[in-house]
């Protein structure tokens, strides 16, 4: 593990490949923060977000557990309901990640909307990762959603041109796992070696 303090952030647009990047770090023996996994966490019984967002949303408990997918169904299209939501996560994930981040020297975390939130200061580089739209539609036609649910969830994206100016280190992701694995074995040898 690397001697250098280092907090670094990932963050892309749906389907890029973020999910696997972090993936390959963990096999490469790095501890990565998952702030969706962080997310979904919090949701559960007992835990800081449930009663919360089961107050808020009460329609979305299915046996006592919070159904993410009818909450998401819920906000995705409805501004409001989707800014109640984050102002009642986004502090939480916020909490649990810096808890976790000042007990590291060396710390990566997945943050999705990392640019769209702010949080980009929390940390001494940002990792964009970036694929065209048409492989993001194919990855997520994959996943089962709809072309038209596909192009949705990506117009709903911060633009692409924006996140790259933000960040700190871009890798494209276009091609297949072990392209993607060379890319990030170098950008690894990079941050690694900054003095």
């Amino acid at each position: 593990m690397p001697s250098t303090a280092l907090k670094i952030a990932i963050t892309g647009s749906i389907a890029s490949g973020k999910s696997t990047v972090s993936d390959i770090l963990r096999q490469a023996g790095f501890y990565v923060f998952d702030a969706d996994k962080c997310a979904h966490d919090l949701l559960l019984p007992k835990a800081k977000g449930y009663d919360k967002v089961k107050s808020l949303f009460p329609t979305v408990l299915n046996d006592g557990v919070i159904d993410r997918k009818k909450l998401a169904s819920i906000v995705f299209n409805d501004e409001e309901k989707i800014k109640m939501l984050n102002d009642i996560m986004h502090p939480l994930i916020k909490e649990v990640m810096l808890e976790k981040m000042n007990e590291m020297t060396f710390f990566i975390a997945e943050v999705p909307i990392l640019f769209e939130v702010g949080w980009q200061d929390l940390f001494d580089r940002t990792l964009l990762v970036c694929a065209s739209e048409d492989k993001m539609i194919d990855r997520l036609l994959n996943k089962g959603y709809t072309f038209d649910e596909a192009k949705a969830r990506i117009a709903k994206q911060m633009d692409i041109k924006t996140k790259i100016a933000l960040a700190d280190d871009v890798i494209y992701n276009n091609g297949d796992l072990i392209e993607l694995k060379e890319e990030v074995d170098k950008w690894i040898k990079r941050i690694t070696d900054v003095k």
